[in-house]
């Protein structure tokens, strides 16, 4: 939505994704204010707005490669970002496992 009048105006495809990501990352950075925002119609606003910004971010992270790499290196580039993804999911199930089974005080008493 925002990136089509940067790529009008002159901006390379890029530059406008990092610009775009950026105002994207601002806005997330105050979602911390969610919970002290007064009512119930206000703080479901913001979130659905952070949640947004959220999709801007990953929508734009995710196509940035195709940006970046030529064609034949765009699978590549894609599949080393999806293996890290499942090396982290890898990571944080064996975190999980030993904060349950470590012989230390319980993680989630019953």
């Amino acid at each position: 939505m925002a990136l089509r009048p940067l790529i009008r105006s002159g901006f390379a495809p890029v530059p406008a994704r990092l610009t775009v990501m950026s105002g994207a990352g601002l806005r997330r950075r105050l979602s911390f204010l969610t919970p002290h925002l007064p009512g119930h119609a206000l703080p479901l606003a913001a979130a659905a707005a952070f949640a947004f910004a959220h999709m801007i971010w990953m929508t734009n992270s995710t196509t940035l490669p195709i940006d970046i790499f030529p064609a034949a290196a765009v699978g590549s580039a894609q599949g080393l970002i999806g293996a890290g993804s499942s090396s982290e999911l890898h990571f944080h199930g064996l975190i999980g496992y030993a904060v349950t089974h470590a012989p230390t005080l319980p993680s989630f008493p019953p």
